[in-house]
């Protein structure tokens, strides 16, 4: 696993050729956009009820991002969809067949059967952005009160 500030100088041109590169781009994506989520901070803006709930059910940083959307009435799911499927197909190189694992492609538009890896890797890469630019724009503006 490459250094932060080497993966971020990389990732623009990130190089694929196998459905096996694709899943290690998105390990790398996942451990540096999703992993990093402050639970308890998301916890402390989610509503009490839910943030127990979300406890009980032992949500990750994703699942906990969505409902804190949900509450500032954006559409969470949609918004952490990508953050979803690179969460799913981080796994591809331990833990499940890739045919199964394929499927996860879907939750960024793409076709199960798809073999145009470098395509594939910058849609992933453009989806991620997205969702944490639609992510920070739902920020509420302190400045605005």
């Amino acid at each position: 696993m490459p250094p932060d500030s080497e993966f971020f100088r990389r990732v623009h041109r990130f190089y694929c050729d196998s459905f096996e590169d694709v899943c290690e781009l998105c390990k790398e994506l996942h451990r540096i956009v999703c992993e990093v989520i402050d639970l308890g901070l998301l916890n402390s803006k989610i509503d009490p009820a839910n943030a127990q709930t979300a406890n009980k059910q032992s949500l990750r940083q994703i699942k906990r991002l969505a409902l804190w959307l949900n509450t500032l009435k954006f559409d969470g799911r949609r918004i952490t969809q990508a953050l979803a499927g690179v969460a799913d197909l981080r796994q591809g190189d331990a833990h499940t067949k890739s045919s199964e694992l394929r499927q996860s492609l879907k939750l960024f538009g793409i076709p199960s059967d798809c073999a145009e890896y470098q395509p594939m890797c910058c849609e992933i890469i453009a989806q991620v952005a997205n969702s944490i630019g639609a992510a920070s724009d739902a920020v509420p503006d302190k400045s605005a009160d």
